[in-house]
């Protein structure tokens, strides 16, 4: 498309000017025509003045057609100049933008190359900063912090495929991806086949509302040191209201990693899923069975539970056992609220789902005791004094305890803020002494 700057006031005004001069011109040159052919009596004087006149506007008129030939020229030149001028401003403006427009570009795609390079190695956030420091004097048009470059939503980087699961946010970090970054780090036999152990549990992270986290977490049993990895991520206000578009994407890859393996470092391994580790109400979910507060919610036993002091308790210590066979078939349908989406893949749904000994042993049956010894019934509590001595031997055998442990030995006046892990160093290493010395 062309552009034209429009004429001024001023250039209007001399082209009327000249126009009307050369009008002027050519009616006298007409009107001294007109008279010279009318007038025969005085030819010699008359023809001569009238010739002389008409020279005379003649060469008036040459001299304005010149004269406004060359302002005609001049204002044509200059006006053309002026086009010139203002095409190669506009060309030139254009250059400018177009370079503008590579700079810009350049500046995003380097851009999107730091966010690419930082979520591939996990980069913390603070390095990104301080490189974009750097590397912001020899380009200035980078941003300053690492957040805006991490949140532009370009590029493999911050385009997460998130999906709306099951009542809330999922993302799938992949099987092989979180194997095959464990093979390459630590040493695994390739004639082995991979014994891939899965976790599922909901982790709460605030105390303000109901968000939390329902990883599902994986750990190669036949690999040392073992390293666990993230699997599948689920985020919601409660935990995922279907289990089978939960698991879904995890069951679709790891059903076609059992028929191709997984290759790493030119060796073909197979893999295996040995255990499914949850808690009580975590495994509850996972097989869609009923829970441990069903009537039928024993997972190694057909029996029907008995309602006692307003507790759900199995008394029968020869029950029928459940068979992977039974549970896929459904055979006792009272056990079942619907179809366990791992059923698809190969993994024994009774033998590979193994009790929780942390929160049966640890957090169950050795608290409880603890419980009835300190806080329960006349019959069954120790004396004031025996607690004491058992507080006593604790709080002296922590200055003692070697770094191999966890957590040191703690009075048992904060029993109700002991851990796992403390419940269970109690059952095998320094209950038994303690309990000795109260005799």
């Amino acid at each position: 498309m062309a552009f034209y700057k429009p004429v001024s006031r001023w250039t209007r005004k001399r082209r009327t000017d000249r126009d009307l001069d050369e009008l002027l011109a050519e009616i006298r040159v007409s009107d001294s025509v007109g008279l010279l052919s009318s007038d025969e009596k005085d030819e010699n004087g008359r023809s001569e003045v009238q010739s002389s006149d008409i020279a005379v506007s003649v060469d008036n008129r040459h001299d304005n057609k010149n004269e406004t030939s060359e302002t005609s020229d001049d204002d044509s030149n200059a006006e053309r100049d002026d086009e010139e001028d203002y095409f190669d401003s506009m060309s030139s403006g254009c250059d400018s933008s177009d370079s503008e427009m590579e700079t810009f570009s350049d500046s995003d795609s380097l851009a999107d190359e730091l966010a690419d390079w930082a979520v591939r190695f996990n980069i913390p956030r603070v390095a990104v900063s301080a490189l974009l420091q750097t590397v912001r004097k020899r380009c200035p048009e980078l941003p300053k912090d690492s957040r805006t470059i991490m949140s532009k939503g370009s590029g493999s980087s911050s385009a997460v495929d998130v999906q709306d699961v099951a009542g809330g946010l999922y993302y799938h970090f992949g099987i092989e991806k979180g194997v095959v970054s464990i093979i390459s780090k630590f040493n695994v036999d390739s004639t082995q086949a991979v014994e891939l152990q899965i976790n599922v549990d909901g982790l709460p992270l605030y105390k303000s509302n109901n968000t939390q986290f329902w990883p599902i977490l994986g750990l190669i049993m036949n690999c040392s040191p073992r390293e666990p990895f993230v699997i599948g991520l689920f985020c919601g206000n409660s935990k995922p209201n279907d289990v089978a578009a939960y698991m879904n994407d995890f069951v679709t890859e790891f059903a076609a990693l059992q028929i191709s393996g997984i290759t790493c470092n030119d060796k073909h391994y197979n893999l295996v899923l040995s255990a499914v580790v949850c808690d009580t109400p975590a495994r509850a979910f996972v097989k869609n069975v009923k829970g441990h507060a069903g009537y039928f919610g024993c997972d190694k036993c057909t029996q029907e539970g008995k309602h006692v002091k307003g507790r759900m308790t199995f008394p029968e210590t020869s029950a029928k056992l459940r068979t992977d066979n039974s549970f896929r078939t459904k055979a006792n349908e009272e056990h079942h609220l619907g179809s366990c989406p791992l059923t698809s893949i190969k993994v024994d749904m009774i033998r590979n789902f193994p009790l929780d000994y942390m929160h049966l042993t640890c957090l169950g049956v050795v608290r409880r005791l603890l419980y009835l010894w300190i806080k329960g019934p006349l019959e069954t509590r120790l004396g004031q004094q025996s607690v004491k001595e058992i507080s006593h031997m604790l709080v002296l055998f922590s200055e003692q305890i070697p770094s191999e442990f966890a957590r040191k030995p703690r009075s048992v006046e904060y029993l109700d803020r002991w851990k796992a892990t403390e419940l269970r160093q109690f059952l095998l290493y320094t209950g038994m002494i303690c309990l000795q010395c109260t005799e």
